[in-house]
């Protein structure tokens, strides 16, 4: 197997001012690890790009202050697991908890996409073999964050975004149900029924309250 030749960390961003919103779409950082016959895999983590860049592209100070990109350079990537933990080990004083482990699962990423492609397998075979026949897909409807909406322009709006991962096949589907304050507990039940005769009976629904509540 052809060993790491080259790590990329490439921040992506949409430079725009959302910090009113809870949009996970506006930003991300791509990690690509390319092997010297030039085939490469490709990770991501949802963590603010430029400091989890940072902590990739971060200079070597001692053992336990490493950078990741020359722990990477060099090994063969099938070995996910030593690498995973070479580089948790050599970024103690980093802090390898919080950003840390999102930098990381985007190099996991990269790396088991980049081994499955050097074996010509599928990444599930990876990592034990399928557990099950087929996993269904859900899709995540969020209209956004109030920001002045009425309760009613927020469902007309999740009803179309309903109508479109239908119409896209989803047999599943989660509600997002950062409503703030613009509800009370009572009416958020009765939003929760109108989103289900939306729906319909036939498609899974689930629901994610995102902290509405703070203890039991």
């Amino acid at each position: 197997m052809a060993n790491i030749a080259a790590v990329e960390a490439l921040p992506i961003s949409i430079p725009q001012d959302t910090s009113a919103d809870c949009d996970g779409t506006v930003n991300t950082l791509v990690v690509r690890i390319t092997d010297e016959d030039g085939i490469a895999g490709i990770g991501e983590c949802d963590a603010p790009p430029s400091v989890a860049k940072a902590f990739i592209e971060m200079p070597s100070a001692h053992i336990w202050s490493l950078n990741p990109v020359e722990l990477l350079i060099g090994r063969d990537p099938v070995e996910i697991t030593g690498i995973w933990q070479r580089i948790y080990d050599g970024t103690l004083y980093p802090g390898r908890r919080g950003l840390g482990i999102h930098a990381l699962s985007a190099i996991d990423i990269a790396l088991h996409d980049l081994a499955a492609k050097q074996i010509g397998q599928p990444v599930y075979k990876l990592m034990g073999g399928a557990q099950r026949e087929f996993n269904t897909p859900y899709a995540t409807i969020f209209p956004s964050m109030p920001q002045g909406r009425t309760l009613k322009q927020l469902m007309d709006v999740t009803g179309r975004l309903f109508a479109k991962a239908v119409d896209l096949g989803f047999r599943a589907i989660k509600m997002e149900l950062m409503l703030d304050d613009l509800v009370t507990d009572a009416q958020l039940v009765e939003t929760i029924k109108e989103a289900r005769q939306m729906l319909g009976g036939d498609i899974r629904f689930m629901l994610d309250f995102a902290y509405r509540w703070r203890d039991w």
